[in-house]
């Protein structure tokens, strides 16, 4: 039996898979659970993306703090 190349295995995966998927969910499932463990998921994602927006709030409360400090020196100043 002729060893297949890795990019044949890949075209094959690529042309054969949609199909399998469609006749066999399970296999789906199981892909699922395998891309689970090596990427992230959308909960990481929105986890991620939720901490972002609340670091950014805080850098903007933090800025317009400083804003007003500034702002009060400036008049102390005038």
């Amino acid at each position: 039996m002729k060893q297949l190349s890795e990019k044949e295995v890949i075209e094959i995966i690529e042309r054969e898979l949609p199909r399998i998927i469609e006749k066999h969910p399970e296999v789906r499932m199981r892909i699922e659970e395998i891309l689970e463990r090596k990427a992230a998921t959308k909960d990481d994602i929105k986890a991620v993306l939720l901490e972002l927006q609340r670091q950014r709030e805080e850098t903007n409360r933090r800025f317009e703090a400083m804003e007003r400090r500034f702002e009060a020196m400036e008049r102390r100043f005038e």
